[in-house]
């Protein structure tokens, strides 16, 4: 019989803890303490605690899967032994499966300084297409820590296009799609600062996080960051920091886990 346990949950946005099956790791839905272990058996009398709508700190309400049946959970337990270390929450029928993953690099601490730009669209779980760019900064300085970091100079930007001018190639590519980034965070403050900067009207793009959804499915991982997350789904980053190349890092964690 499957049973669920109590868990910290990295849904963005959402808060409180969550509940899953402790042998096929399905995502049961949000659960507050006092928690008292439950079977299938009797998920029936807890369904309004275990599933439906939640309210989260953004305001927004997420919708969280009901528990599946025993024979459900024996096979999703089934596909997760076929990939060791990946958490099977994920192995679903309706896995993202058409989106682009986005990767900036920046000049300086300002996020509207993004001098480069890498896009992967995938397309029924295949890379479809790609997209790179070099971007001329704002405000047009690099620092020093940041250059350390990707490589990237002024010398290198000079003549490089700039922002709007970069987006307008971009835009028709990833219409329709959610965009994921590893560190979401980082990357949508980026594309709202320079949609702001130069006074272009932001289309509210969907954003996942692969970073916030790999501490769910890698647990034990020394760290989350894109090199380590990439290798624990069986993808070698080389190019570390180039943003095309990042792009595609993204992209396979998310194919793989989100």
């Amino acid at each position: 019989m499957c049973k669920v346990f109590l868990s910290r949950c990295y849904t963005d946005g959402c808060i409180g803890l969550h509940t899953e099956c402790h042998v096929c790791g399905f995502h049961l839905g949000p659960k507050r303490l006092p928690f008292e272990p439950q079977t299938h058996a009797n998920r029936g009398q807890n369904a309004v605690r275990l599933g439906g709508f939640w309210k989260t700190a953004s305001g927004y309400p997420k919708k969280h899967l009901p528990a599946p049946l025993p024979e459900e959970c024996e096979k999703r337990r089934e596909l997760a032994l076929q990939k060791p270390g990946k958490m099977p929450t994920f192995v679903l029928e309706n896995a993202m499966r058409d989106f682009a993953a986005i990767d900036f690099e920046t000049a300086n601490r300002e996020p509207t300084s993004v001098c480069a730009v890498g896009i992967v669209i995938v397309r029924g779980g295949e890379m479809a297409g790609s997209y790179y760019s070099l971007i001329q900064p704002e405000p047009n300085y690099y620092n020093y820590w940041n250059t350390q970091v990707h490589g990237l100079t002024r010398e290198d930007t000079e003549e490089a296009p700039v922002f709007p001018v970069v987006w307008s190639q971009v835009a028709p590519l990833i219409e329709g799609l959610p965009l994921v980034a590893h560190n979401k965070a980082f990357d949508e403050r980026c594309l709202k600062a320079v949609f702001r900067c130069y006074g272009m009207d932001y289309p509210d793009y969907r954003f996942h996080c692969t970073c916030m959804a790999a501490r769910r499915a890698f647990p034990s991982l020394p760290n989350h960051q894109l090199h380590t997350v990439a290798e624990a789904c069986g993808y070698q980053l080389e190019h570390h920091h180039h943003a095309l190349a990042d792009a595609e890092a993204c992209a396979w964690i998310a194919r793989e886990i989100l």
